[in-house]
């Protein structure tokens, strides 16, 4: 009935009626007009369906964060020089976050022979979750070590930190998930230090 697709569509659907048989007679006959054999195959379709968004979601976002991550510490590798070129496809350009990449960078740079000694350096990212999704931004929260130990006139500086951190993910005009910003709870110590 026109009141049945009225409730529906406007989300105006009563607890009691999924325990009136006329409400369920009426979704089962959608069901079947969409395609499906009756409602219960309907519902597993779309749980599962968005269960599985979901993960290919986190996919992305996994793959992304491992990608901004490895080309910031290829960065660190190549100072006193500074090329973004590697975060194209992966970070939103004049985003919030490859704008602080780009100052902690420079400052880097600023102190002139500074060197990343690879050898002693890494970094790790894991423990992805899944915070929340629209249909626009996704929201992940990570757990990263970095080990980093820089050289400059004989003398070491190391920096070691084990954080979590929260990416924010939004869609290009091509809709696919690149990253727009991150929290990073270290930041200020980064950029005044």
């Amino acid at each position: 009935s026109p009141i049945t697709l009225k409730r529906i569509f406007k989300n105006q659907i009563k607890e009691s009626a999924y325990k009136d048989a006329r409400f369920l007679k009426s979704l089962e006959k959608l069901s079947i007009f969409l395609g499906y054999e009756e409602l219960n195959i309907f519902i597993a379709q779309k749980v599962s369906s968005k269960e599985n968004s979901e993960v290919d979601d986190l996919t992305v976002a996994i793959s992304l964060i491992e990608k901004a991550c490895a080309s910031e510490y290829k960065q660190m590798l190549h100072l006193p020089d500074l090329d973004l070129d590697d975060f194209d496809g992966v970070v939103c350009n004049s985003s919030p976050y490859l704008k602080r990449i780009e100052m902690y960078l420079q400052k880097l740079s600023s102190y002139g022979k500074l060197k990343l000694q690879e050898e002693l350096s890494n970094f790790e990212v894991y423990n992805y979750q899944l915070v929340s999704k629209d249909n626009n931004t996704l929201v992940v929260k990570t757990e990263e070590t970095w080990n980093l130990i820089f050289s400059a006139n004989e003398k070491f500086f190391p920096y070691q930190k084990k954080e979590e951190q929260v990416y924010f993910l939004r869609k290009n005009e091509d809709n696919n998930w690149l990253i727009w910003d991150n929290y990073n709870p270290d930041i200020d110590e980064i950029l005044n230090s």
